[in-house]
């Protein structure tokens, strides 16, 4: 079916690669251009193999994308193909990312090209030194990014002096499940995607059978940190929405807004690139 859609597209002057049936960036571009007429085409195509139930409207949208990509399995990521997306990137990482797909309901290639586009931008990369939230701000930078917990400048230099833990405890203290005095620094941010909060550490420990509670740190060990990262993609029902191709929904579930959105849109192309 597969070639059938590029000789389609081929035929339609949006695809000029190889008839290969491998949904490449060169198709998927193709798939994102399409006038109403070849979607129809593609739409009946689909419906005759009984892969797609809706309608024959031309309108290739979130089920015309889920079908089609429900057919596209997640391929394994490679320590190369890691290079190609993001040169500077932590490939120890890989071997859990890979072995946990499955287990974590990530079974197509658009789910993996998306997830693995928000870690890298939610990690910087899958650097260690950002997995947990160190708190290494300027005054200005502190004073933007909490405003709330902060009267001035002069107050934001004046927690700054006290050190990376006054600053969590501040911020952090007496929300997010955090009750104790130091329990802001203790539940900062960390694993691959940020999770913040002894709420969320409790609720995190349970669903991955780890004590976050007594033992935080644990959370920006790989194994531990990818699978973090795995719940709350599950957890968020991202699947769903890169299936749909739904990069920027996927985006706000994921970091409440839409920070990073450029980069992982970046990121996921090339990864649909690549990824084959």
């Amino acid at each position: 079916m597969f070639q059938e859609i590029q000789e389609i597209l081929q035929r339609n002057k949006l695809y000029s690669g190889q008839i290969d049936g491998k949904i490449g960036l060169e198709t998927l571009r193709g798939l994102n251009n399409m006038p109403t007429h070849v979607a129809k085409a593609i739409q009946q195509l689909m419906k005759d193999q009984g892969v797609y139930k809706g309608n024959i409207d031309g309108l290739f949208g979130a089920a015309s994308y889920q079908s089609l990509n429900s057919l596209i399995s997640a391929p394994k990521i490679t320590a190369e193909i890691l290079q190609k997306i993001y040169p500077s990137a932590n490939t120890k990482y890989l071997q859990y990312i890979n072995a946990m797909a499955s287990e974590w309901g990530l079974t197509t290639k658009a789910q993996m090209c998306l997830f693995l586009a928000n870690i890298l931008v939610e990690s910087n990369g899958f650097n260690d030194k950002d997995l947990r939230e160190n708190f290494n701000y300027r005054p200005e930078t502190l004073l933007k990014t909490f405003p709330k917990y902060f009267a001035s400048l002069a107050d934001a230099r004046k927690t700054i002096a006290q050190g990376p833990e006054a600053i969590a405890n501040k911020v952090y203290g007496g929300r997010l499940g955090n009750t104790l005095s130091d329990d802001g620094w203790r539940f900062r941010g960390g694993g691959l995607i940020q999770t913040t909060g002894r709420s969320n550490y409790s609720v995190l420990g349970k669903a991955i059978k780890e004590d976050l509670i007594n033992f935080p740190n644990k959370i920006s060990e790989p194994e531990i940190a990818t699978k973090s990262a795995y719940y709350y993609w599950f957890s968020k029902n991202c699947g769903l929405f890169a299936d749909r191709m739904q990069v920027r929904d996927c985006r706000k579930a994921i970091n409440g807004g839409f920070n990073g959105l450029d980069e992982v849109q970046e990121y996921f192309l090339k990864a649909w690139n690549y990824l084959l």
